[in-house]
């Protein structure tokens, strides 16, 4: 039986909005790809564009939601997203 190295990475971990992309430069050093301080300079000015394919804004942040709603989202979500790293 034979055990796989993970490394875990959480979306903000990688969208934080910082340009030295610790997650990114993670997943890249996990799967041993090579980068260049140039390329992480690129894909961090590509990543500070806020993008939403759809374009249509399907959830409104956690905070902002009635105290109802927020309830229902974790009574549904919650231990799934506990798993992840997220507590609602």
């Amino acid at each position: 039986n034979k055990t796989l190295p993970i490394t875990l990475v959480r979306f903000e971990d990688i969208f934080d909005g910082s340009s030295d992309l610790l997650g990114v430069r993670s997943i890249l050093d996990h799967f041993g790809i090579e980068y260049t301080e140039q390329s992480i300079k690129s894909m961090a000015s590509k990543m500070q564009l806020k993008r939403n394919a759809s374009g249509v804004k399907k959830l409104d942040d956690f905070s902002s939601l009635s105290k109802d709603k927020q309830s229902i989202l974790a009574r549904h979500c919650g231990r799934q997203a506990e798993k992840f790293g997220y507590y609602l």
